[in-house]
């Protein structure tokens, strides 16, 4: 969800590893495009690509008690004054919640509606112009547990609205990766696509003109094959042209992913 990067087997160990993650995210090309990032709520935000933000307010601030008001005040207070380009809200106690009393829990059902209030209440607070994207890193099944081959565990959700967002919902809601999350996220800021991304755009912007249309189809063509050549002259066949489409280029990353051995991935 930082990144746009796709995470490989190799890579599971050291999935709860605080460190300063060390490929391109979005914070990182935000600040190269002078803007700013800052993050609320979960520390690990922070620990991961702290070096690209500045200021914030997380569970480190505030210490392991206190509650969601309490982490998204200053959030809210970041929108209305325009602080922060990229402001991310992370609400761990939802998955601690679930954890502890499941899904399908009273516990669970009052955390969501308290959730979904502060929610409303932050939006009417930040007015027309910021955009919302709301999403999770995973979903649960009904015993709150996840981590596993269940397509409850496995699915998330993207909710969005605001400036530069399509007014009108599609009938059929799209099916999306993750990674295009990041990649939208960063045509919505003004910033270059992380140099790792391997999403597309999601269908969810306003309306562009086709030489808006154009311009960011090739942008995204160009950063998918540099993406390619990268890893062509890391793990092999440096020099290969890459492919003339975003799919060639995407199915040429998973050739290279599935050939090359876990351990040289990690």
């Amino acid at each position: 969800l930082g990144t746009g990067d796709v995470g490989t087997l190799a890579l599971i160990p050291s999935n709860f590893r605080a460190s300063p993650a060390d490929v391109d995210s979005l914070p990182a090309a935000l600040a190269r495009s002078g803007k700013t990032t800052q993050f609320f709520g979960e520390q690990v935000w922070a620990d991961f690509f702290g070096a690209h933000a500045r200021g914030g307010d997380t569970d480190r601030d505030h210490g392991p008690f206190a509650g969601h008001r309490e982490k998204a005040t200053t959030f809210g207070e970041s929108l209305r004054s325009g602080s922060c380009d990229l402001c991310v809200w992370h609400e761990a106690e939802f998955d601690a919640v679930g954890h502890r009393s499941g899904v399908l829990s009273t516990e669970y059902m009052e955390h969501a509606r308290k959730i979904e209030s502060h929610l409303l209440e932050l939006a009417r607070g930040a007015g027309r112009g910021v955009t919302w994207m709301i999403t999770s890193d995973h979903g649960m099944v009904d015993s709150g547990n996840h981590g596993g081959p269940q397509p409850e565990a496995r699915s998330s959700f993207l909710v969005t609205w605001g400036a530069g967002i399509q007014r009108d919902s599609p009938a059929s809601p799209p099916t999306l990766a993750q990674a295009d999350i990041v990649t939208t996220a960063a045509v919505l800021l003004g910033a270059p696509i992380p140099f790792h991304s391997q999403g597309r755009l999601a269908p969810v912007l306003g309306q562009l003109s086709s030489g808006e249309h154009d311009a960011l189809g090739a942008e995204l063509l160009l950063q998918k094959q540099r993406l390619v050549r990268g890893l062509r002259a890391r793990f092999g066949e440096p020099g290969t042209p890459a492919p003339d489409s975003v799919d060639g280029c995407l199915d040429a990353i998973r050739r290279i992913q599935a050939n090359t051995p876990l351990g040289a991935l990690a």
